[in-house]
């Protein structure tokens, strides 16, 4: 009898143990694409080196360079010797897969390392948008200006309807003073990306690869892309639909759960970027100081530029206005609903231990 108490309570202690962690994980209410930005680092991809022992001076140049990585790009570098075979360039994905493999030289490399595309891209996100939706375009004119006739209509839609509000508090605030949150704006963009352009060739290739069967596709394709350059997924032609894109922005401006990164979907790119610099080092973050409050249910990603315009190639600036350790504590805390959910849940578990206590003793009297 005694066993079966202690391991009756042992299980009693894991039930409320991962109860109050879940309950923790679904009161967060940080947008995906923010906590990302902050937390997530990029996946490291693998730049290798086929050389002979004695390289040319421009291939010294060349080593000498990626080593130094002056782009702050994610990768690393591996050189080996192999006096048998011509100097070469492959890039790996992060997973071991092979992203893209050329002739080693100077062009080879500045198209490895940056691109017009991906710059913008990175900027974009930095300046705070939720997403940037890549249109891969197909060269088929009346396809391509269809798919990006229907991500710009949904996109100004989705902006109009989602805040991080209505993602965050599923009652109506109206009645509680301490549930008030302002209305957040989100912004999405699309960058056009021609499959021909030179200066691309690196960064196409790596997105056809982001899954296995893309480039059997001639279509446009779209891909979502967040945080620190991560790409979600692939609309593939006539998937651009509204539910498609929709559920796409909805999970990236969503409230997150706050968990490992490997366990979200997404493909890592290949960008030049310093991220930590931009993101935390700038002005752009900040923590605010907030008056003392009894519940506080979002964070708050704030336009600060009053001349605003919808040209998706603007230069307006955005600022993400993130919690401080204080406040989120005090959140954690102060969640009057998420209190009473892990009680109701401890107490059914005290419940539901004495009934099988007093069940178990009276069939041990019989």
């Amino acid at each position: 009898m005694g066993t079966f108490i202690k391991r009756s309570y042992f299980v009693l202690y894991c039930f409320c143990f991962f109860a109050i962690a879940a309950a923790n994980v679904i009161g967060c209410t940080i947008p995906v694409f923010q906590y990302a930005l902050q937390n997530w680092q990029s996946a490291i991809y693998k730049v290798e080196i086929n050389t002979t022992e004695n390289p040319t001076t421009q291939e010294a140049d060349i080593i000498a360079k990626l080593k130094s990585n002056p782009s702050a790009a994610n990768y690393k570098i591996d050189v080996k010797v192999e006096d048998d075979k011509p100097s070469q360039l492959t890039v790996y994905f992060p997973t071991g897969d092979i992203a893209w493999k050329k002739p080693l030289s100077q062009e080879a490399i500045e198209i490895l390392l940056d691109s017009p595309a991906r710059k913008e891209m990175a900027k974009r996100l930095i300046m705070g948008e939720a997403a940037v939706w890549l249109l891969l375009e197909s060269g088929d004119k009346a396809k391509d200006d269809s798919a990006e006739k229907t991500l710009q209509l949904q996109l100004r839609r989705l902006e109009k309807e989602i805040t991080l509000a209505s993602n965050s508090i599923e009652d109506d605030p109206q009645g509680d003073p301490s549930m008030q949150v302002d209305s957040v704006d989100i912004k999405f963009s699309v960058i056009k990306i021609d499959r021909k352009n030179k200066n691309e060739e690196f960064f196409i290739a790596s997105l056809l690869k982001t899954e296995v069967d893309l480039t059997s596709f001639d279509g446009p394709i779209a891909f979502p892309v967040f945080a620190r350059s991560i790409a979600l997924y692939a609309l593939v032609g006539k998937g651009i639909t509204p539910v498609n894109i929709e559920r796409a922005c909805r999970f990236i401006a969503g409230p997150c759960s706050c968990v490992l990164k490997v366990e979200n979907p997404g493909t890592d790119l290949l960008v030049s970027a310093n991220w930590d610099d931009a993101v935390i080092d700038e002005p752009l973050i900040k923590e605010i100081e907030l008056p003392e409050l009894t519940s506080i249910t979002s964070a708050n990603y704030q336009n600060i530029d009053t001349n605003s315009n919808t040209d998706t190639n603007s230069e307006d600036e955005y600022e993400l206005v993130l919690l401080s350790d204080n406040v989120k504590e005090e959140m954690k805390k102060n969640d009057s609903k998420l209190i009473i959910n892990v009680a109701f849940i401890f107490a059914a578990a005290i419940v539901l231990l004495g009934v099988v206590t007093i069940v178990t003793k009276t069939k041990k009297k019989k």
